[in-house]
């Protein structure tokens, strides 16, 4: 019976110990569970109690120092957050994440250095390895330590392949450590000019219409502007337009009651005939920037003129077809203080007409130009453009050539109101060598004043010119000729793109031999233009 008692007693005492081992088994592992279940719910004070309960289990600390500290970090008490993964690290916690969460709370509470070890040993544990590099590049930035920092971002547009967020913004930041190199070198320009521009302009093609991307771009101007890089800001702060080509096309319908027998000389005579002239013109041309000093423009335009009297060979022979090539040139510097550009012009044009009245036209005439100016202010209210120019006229007939010396003065004013007043002077000296009776001067001077948004769209241009030509060889019979013309014009601009015109002008000229040189015309025209 003892022994019975002592067996029964035995297997009691064994089943006692065995419950309460497992009780305390399960009074560790409820106070996780139940953790995780509120954490997960979001419950995150209720999760921070479930795991206030006693525990002794090393691995069930761990567990839960690290539970904590990732409770703390989603209240954003990071401050609370840092001792728990401190323990839960020398409790040797096996959490993924537990140095990634840890390097968290150390860079928002400024612990920088801490912060990188943290995320450097989350990398190398494998855990989020992009971002863990990321992160680690971004604090060595803040550190100062940019070299540090390059190779990271470096190491990090190797080894990601797939997600683009990061690869743009590594490239960008990338960028950004070696401009803080740059800027400790000698040549800092030319180094952001050749290689950290380009790292950005990679960084926004990686995904254009991000929203790092439109930063980027931001940055860019940025750097640009500070740097004189800007490609649409000259040396001397001239501003260029984003757009650097144009393409312009207009077509006018203009009614002519006296049409001329016009050539390049101002030697012509009234022919008392009017017609409608159509004039069609498409050009183009090209702003090329190569250092912020020089700007290279060629351009092209085809002009077409058609009258409408196809029954007067007087008046048809003037039918035309031109073609314009030129390479208009500056060099932006400063004289007086003030924004001024040098410029050079080279321009060839080949006009065929219909000369031989056969409503079929032909080579008429060539023409080489090379003109040579200067552009500068005197003043704030406007600025003064003084212009040399040679002009080569070669004809289908010989006693057509001539050659042609400009000089020319404009002056632009701006009114305190903001309208436009354009003083113009130009002297035309034209040797026909062939044909010296032909020989003239011409002195012109001409007054515009432009009064943009007179209503909201419109601009009003009122203008009024005279000239007088000096007929050399003629003087006895022709004596100085006088011609007046006063014009208006009036402009409505649609929309960015398109425009119309709306003119008239009036000609009146005076000469010694009244028969045959007295003339009065009327010239109105409304045209239709784009530029895109």
């Amino acid at each position: 019976m003892r022994i019975r008692d002592s067996f029964l007693l035995f297997k009691f005492l064994k089943l006692i110990t065995l419950s309460t081992l497992l009780l305390s088994i399960n009074s560790y592992a409820e106070p996780i569970a139940d953790a995780f279940k509120f954490y997960k719910m979001g419950e995150y004070q209720t999760a921070l109690k479930a795991l206030n309960k006693k525990m002794t289990s090393k691995k069930k600390l761990a567990t839960r120092e690290y539970l904590k500290g990732v409770i703390y970090n989603k209240l954003q008490s990071y401050d609370k957050s840092i001792p728990h993964f401190k323990r839960a690290v020398r409790l040797k916690s096996k959490a993924k994440d537990l140095y990634y969460e840890m390097g968290q709370a150390l860079y928002a509470t400024n612990a920088l250095e801490e912060a990188r070890i943290a995320f450097r040993k989350s990398y190398r544990v494998g855990f989020k390895k992009t971002s863990s590099l990321y992160y680690m590049a971004h604090v060595s930035q803040v550190l100062e330590k940019h070299k540090d920092a390059k190779n990271i971002f470096t190491q990090i547009l190797k080894e990601e392949k797939e997600d683009f967020n990061i690869l743009q913004i590594s490239r960008f930041q990338l960028a950004e450590s070696l401009l803080a190199i740059a800027t400790t070198k000698d040549q800092t320009e030319r180094l952001i000019a050749d290689y950290i521009l380009p790292q950005m302009e990679k960084a926004i093609e990686v995904d254009p219409k991000s929203n790092t991307a439109s930063d980027i771009k931001d940055r860019i101007k940025e750097l640009q502007k500070q740097y004189g890089l800007d490609p649409n800001i000259m040396k001397n702060g001239k501003n260029l337009p984003e757009k650097r080509w144009s393409i312009n096309f207009s077509q006018d319908i203009k009614y002519d009651n006296n049409i001329t027998q016009s050539t390049d000389l101002p030697t012509s005579q009234a022919t008392q005939k009017d017609s409608y002239i159509f004039n069609t013109e498409l050009g183009t041309n090209y702003k090329y920037n190569p250092n912020n000093r020089f700007i290279l423009s060629p351009n092209f335009r085809i002009s077409n003129k058609e009258h409408s009297d196809r029954n007067n060979s007087t008046v048809f022979k003037n039918d035309s077809l031109s073609l314009f090539y030129g390479l208009k040139n500056s060099f932006e510097h400063t004289l007086f203080k003030q924004q001024a550009s040098m410029m050079l012009d080279l321009d060839f044009s080949y006009i065929s007409r219909d000369r031989n009245s056969t409503k079929n036209k032909e080579f008429y005439a060539r023409s080489w130009t090379v003109s040579f100016g200067e552009k500068f202010k005197l003043t704030t209210l406007g600025s003064t453009t003084i212009k040399f120019k040679y002009k080569d006229y070669q004809g289908y007939l010989n006693n057509l050539n001539n050659k042609t010396k400009t000089v020319s003065l404009n002056h632009t004013f701006i009114t305190s109101n903001r309208n436009i007043l354009i003083f113009f002077y130009q002297s035309d000296f034209i040797d026909s060598y062939n044909d010296p009776i032909s020989s003239t001067n011409n002195h012109l001077f001409r007054t515009d004043y432009l009064y943009p948004n007179i209503l909201k769209g419109h601009t009003l241009n009122l203008a009024m010119s005279v000239s007088f030509l000096d007929t050399k060889a003629k003087q006895a019979t022709r004596g100085t000729e006088k011609t007046y013309t006063p014009m208006f014009k009036w402009t409505r601009n649609v929309n960015k793109f398109l425009s119309t015109n709306f003119s008239y002008e009036y000609t009146k000229n005076r000469s010694k031999d009244a028969a045959s040189f007295n003339y009065t015309k009327h010239v109105t025209t409304f045209e239709v233009s784009a530029s895109f």
